[in-house]
């Protein structure tokens, strides 16, 4: 199996990370955050980008199906849905 770096992490790390920091200290982007910081949803959504998916939901499912992650959001904690998108469907008796 390749022992190298995928092509994800060569191409983030090139990125400036003190002007991304800046930014988040700029816009206050890191207040209230508990779990997924600004830079784990910022390397899910280039990832997303970079692979033609059309929403996070096509990332997630994406990694569920693979052991290791192409992508960051796994090895740092993860991306997850709220508790009633993984619930099923509601039947309401009349």
């Amino acid at each position: 199996m390749y022992a190298g770096n995928f092509v994800f992490s060569q191409l983030i790390a090139h990125l400036p990370m003190h002007t991304f920091w800046r930014c988040v200290q700029r816009y206050r982007g890191h207040h209230k955050v508990k779990a997924f910081s600004c830079l784990d949803q910022f390397l899910c959504l280039a990832f997303a980008q970079l692979t033609y998916r059309e929403s996070l939901r096509d990332v997630d499912s994406l990694e569920n199906r693979h052991e290791y992650s192409p992508c960051c959001c796994r090895a740092r904690g993860g991306a997850r849905r709220p508790g009633h998108a993984l619930a099923g469907p509601v039947s309401r008796s009349a």
